[in-house]
């Protein structure tokens, strides 16, 4: 590595109401000015890897126990040019999923580290051919890390899609699917791979079918592994849906699925649904309305649900042991405007004056937990309020710490590098506390809580950027 880094530690101890004590180590910056981007791996032998991708090479920072920089060093790749598509954490490794050409053809392949970044063995996942282009790959993971899925949309009309077993270092499964009656391209929703190598694909057909052409909106499934394929339609006539979000119960066996809806006369979400989907049963559906205080405490003015709730996203569904869901929808808006109108104004100065700038909102959460039976065991608001310009959003919204016992919600009280970060303590039964957990004032750091990585019950590193500059955060109660 060219230049070299000291890391400098900063303890800060806060003490909520239950007089537990939190622990915030910070470290210091590194330049990542030129990079294309950065990924928190996991912790292996005591140190946590950060992997960092440096537009010509590629390597990992290590940082012990103190966030001090134990060390650095480049992977190695068998072939002279790759673009890294994903890294991930094994049991006692980690692997680095990429793309690269070899005599023409392009080829995904897969290299496994160990936790001192030195190579172990090497996978060819695929061979796509000689191409002009190579196709544009994506990779998932299955949530316990331990399957991954290859997948490309080509011409249009076909996705060529790849399972594999990390753990195990063998391709599972190679399938190209032909799902004509759905446009790929506008139609495509989610795709989840499971524990066990199922690959789900989601399509929402458009929701003007129901509108204008006297169809179903339907939601379309194509779920396949080595050996089956199989299609599933649900329809909704009665109903348009927003934001709806899918998850793979691994446990459960069920494909569920939680969303906004409305009468088709309306244009505003009226309520959430749930839908839950388990191999050769009927799909089950539930409507849950919103009711007058949840959309006077979302609106903050005294509102009627009737009339519905804009700007809400389902951002995450956490997946109950019952079989039950806990969803998070959050209050969002996005506004561009030209600053040449103002350019007058007290308030816009030189630097964005006569350029287009993009405002983000992001506020209020809204927990709804719904029973295996589709009942709704609670519904609760958590206030919340964050504006942010020309920054995608990326220091907005909030991460999530999973415990058996409860969640908590991590996130800036403000877009600012001078402020406090706060925390919702959500336990199963629907009780809600907040608390603030420190302030950030003279750190220099700005947190990225949604990239932040969940290492134990009580640990959890964050990436702050700020000015360019890349440093860890690692809180622990």
């Amino acid at each position: 590595m060219k230049p070299s880094f000291f890391f400098l530690i900063f303890a800060i101890f806060f003490y909520n109401e239950k007089n537990q004590a939190q622990n915030v180590t910070i470290s210091e910056g590194v330049n990542v000015r030129n990079d294309n981007g950065y990924e928190i791996v996991g912790r292996h032998k005591g140190n946590i890897l950060l992997f960092r991708d440096k537009t010509d090479e590629y390597e990992i920072n290590a940082f012990d126990e103190q966030m001090r920089l134990a060390w650095t060093r480049k992977l190695s790749f068998s072939e002279k040019k790759v673009t890294v598509l994903d890294a991930v954490q094994g049991r006692d490794y980690f692997a680095v999923i990429y793309k690269t050409k070899v005599k023409g053809d392009a080829f995904v392949k897969m290299n496994r580290f160990d936790g001192n970044a030195k190579f172990i063995d090497s996978l060819t996942i695929k061979n796509y051919g000689n191409h002009f282009m190579s196709p544009n790959m994506t990779s998932i993971f299955s949530e316990n890390k331990k399957i991954a899925l290859i997948y490309s949309f080509e011409n249009g009309d076909k996705i060529q899609c790849v399972a594999f077993d990390i753990e195990n270092m063998k391709v599972l499964w190679e399938k190209t699917i032909l799902p004509a009656e759905v446009k790929l391209n506008d139609e495509f929703l989610q795709v989840i791979i499971d524990d066990t190598g199922m690959a789900h694909f989601i399509f929402e057909k458009n929701e003007s079918a129901a509108l204008f052409e006297s169809g179903a909106h339907e939601f379309i499934t194509f779920t396949l592994n080595e050996h089956s394929s199989e299609k599933n339609k649900v329809s909704l006539k009665e109903y348009s849906t927003y934001h709806t979000r899918f998850e793979y119960d691994n446990i459960n066996k069920n494909l569920c699925a939680i969303g906004l809806y409305s009468d088709l006369n309306k244009s505003k979400p009226t309520g959430t649904f749930f839908l839950k989907m388990k191999e050769k049963n009927p799909p089950k559906f539930f409507f849950e309305p919103f009711n007058d205080d949840i959309a006077t405490a979302i609106t903050g003015k005294k509102t009627s649900a009737s009339k519905g709730i804009s700007d809400l996203k389902v951002q995450e569904l956490i997946l109950r042991k019952d079989g039950g869901v806990i969803a998070m929808i959050e209050e969002t808006k996005e506004f561009s405007r030209n600053t040449i109108a103002n350019i007058n104004s007290r308030n816009i100065s030189p630097d964005v004056a006569g350029r287009f700038v993009i405002d983000y909102y992001f506020e209020d959460i809204l927990a709804i937990s719904y029973n295996p039976d589709g009942t709704v065991q609670w519904l609760k608001v958590m206030p919340k309020k964050q504006f942010s310009q020309d920054d995608e959003a990326v220091f907005s919204s909030y991460g999530v710490m999973k415990t058996p016992n409860q969640i908590r919600l991590l996130f800036n009280d403000d877009i600012r590098t001078e402020t406090t970060t706060s925390e919702y303590i959500m336990k199963g039964s629907g009780t809600i506390d907040r608390h603030s957990m420190f302030n950030t004032s003279n750190q220099e750091i700005l947190l990225r809580f949604r990239d932040g990585l969940q290492l134990s019950s009580d640990e959890v590193v964050v990436p702050s950027e700020y000015r360019s500059r890349l440093k860890l955060v690692r809180l622990k109660w």
